[in-house]
């Protein structure tokens, strides 16, 4: 018989992977996408981000000195990785590429609930202390009005509302995955934390698309909780009658989609906020047209595309923006690993952690930040789903103790399993 024993290195690689995620949230999130600059200035405040930035790609290239990289497979990675890398030298947008990287070697972390808690707490303190820095005046908050309920959401310090409601919704689904598969308090708890902050994000950001995607994530969770887990169905069955469900519809929202994109002009009240996402999207698809490896877009307000006058131009419909800025073979790429991590959620039978995932998508047709890691944590959650069912690529450093090395066990030295097979 042959026993190992763990040496702290593999727990080094997961420590690691915190302090780089760390860094990069510190540098994007709470550097780059705040009013701090108001506070250090603009070119130093950029200066140090840029430093973070660049401090949490080294740390992140010490988990990779240790990956263990397939063999099978590992001419089609460098050609993805290389699309993705000539992309970005072509558009210089960054939110794509980096979250694969982390993704990449988010199985650095072996105790994922662990890791969750550390999310969770992370993304707290960060919103808590921008906020609190807006409330005292120390920095300064944007002010947006929503045309569609005649109200006014607050950025808290963050550069745009839609930045808090984003942040806020990617905790909701932090606290709903640590009440995964628990008992029935904790999953209370789970529901009313849910709840308050679904409650506190409307009134701060008077988001529509926030609170509608808390309301779908809240009833779907509760249909699970209440229905669904109590049912005996056979596997093969439930998995059939999901795949069939979402292509239903999948179907059917693809239909609206198409009539819709077609007659903006019919969305009116409370949708007018997607009748914007339709034109905008479209004005972009005709100043830049679709490329293999995207373009470099501008966004803004007082700007000017490609055949239009200056104006207010932002592109938030994420699938548009990973077509038109990173081009056609990268969103053929994003869209491959989301079919996939859904393929393998229903083969596992993770339904809460589905319901997560189809919510994310449905939130990227509003929000393009969804798809940024630093602003949507919860991809980390689903990354072991996205790749193909293979062994563990971090190296598993242990130590060989030999039977005679081993300590004695009470089965006289039958070892842990009986046989010592």
């Amino acid at each position: 018989m042959v026993e190992t024993r763990k040496t702290p290195a593999l727990l080094k690689c997961e420590t690691l992977y915190a302090i780089s995620f760390t860094v990069l949230v510190i540098s994007k999130l709470f550097m780059g996408s705040t009013y701090l600059s108001e506070l250090f200035g603009k070119q130093i405040t950029e200066r140090i981000s840029d430093i973070l930035f660049l401090v949490s790609l080294l740390l992140l290239g010490g988990i990779a000195l240790h990956h263990q990289y397939p063999k099978k497979g590992f001419i089609l990675l460098l050609l993805a990785f290389g699309t993705l890398c000539l992309s970005y030298l072509i558009n210089r947008a960054t939110h794509v590429i980096i979250t694969v990287i982390y993704l990449y070697y988010s199985d650095a972390i072996k105790n994922r609930r662990r890791f969750t808690w550390y999310l969770c707490i992370l993304y707290a303190a960060v919103i808590l202390t921008v906020a609190m820095l807006s409330i005292t005046g120390v920095i300064g908050t944007s002010i947006k009005e929503r045309n569609n309920i005649d109200a006014v959401g607050y950025s808290l310090g963050f550069s745009h509302a839609n930045m808090v409601a984003v942040l806020l919704y990617s905790v909701i689904c932090l606290v709903f995955s640590l009440g995964m598969d628990r008992k029935w308090h904790e999953k209370l708890v789970a529901y009313v934390v849910a709840v308050c902050m679904m409650i506190i994000g409307f009134f701060i950001t008077r988001s529509l698309s926030y609170l509608l995607l808390c309301l779908i994530l809240l009833m779907g969770f509760f249909c699970h909780d209440a229905i669904l887990c109590k049912l005996t169905l056979p596997k093969k069955t439930t998995r059939r009658f999901i795949r069939l469900g979402l292509l239903i519809v999948g179907g059917t929202v693809a239909i609206f989609v198409a009539y819709f994109w077609k007659n903006p002009s019919l969305l009116r009240g409370s949708l007018k906020t997607f009748r914007a996402r339709f034109v905008l999207s479209q004005k972009y698809l005709r100043a830049y047209g679709i490329k293999l490896f995207g373009t470099r877009i501008v966004v803004g307000d007082n700007v000017v595309i490609p055949g239009y006058p200056a104006g207010y131009y932002y592109l938030d419909n994420g699938y548009i923006r990973l077509l038109v800025e990173c081009g056609l073979l990268n969103m053929i790429l994003v869209v491959c690993f989301m079919l996939r991590t859904i393929n393998n959620l229903i083969k596992a039978a993770k339904w809460p952690l589905l319901l997560i995932m189809l919510s994310l998508l449905v939130y990227l047709f509003n929000e393009w930040k969804v798809i940024s890691l630093y602003f949507t944590p919860a991809w980390i959650l689903l990354s072991p789903y996205m790749r193909a069912p293979v062994k563990p690529r971090v190296k598993d450093m242990t130590v060989i103790i030999t039977q005679r090395d081993a300590p004695p066990t009470r089965d006289g030295g039958k070892g842990l399993y009986g046989t010592g097979d």
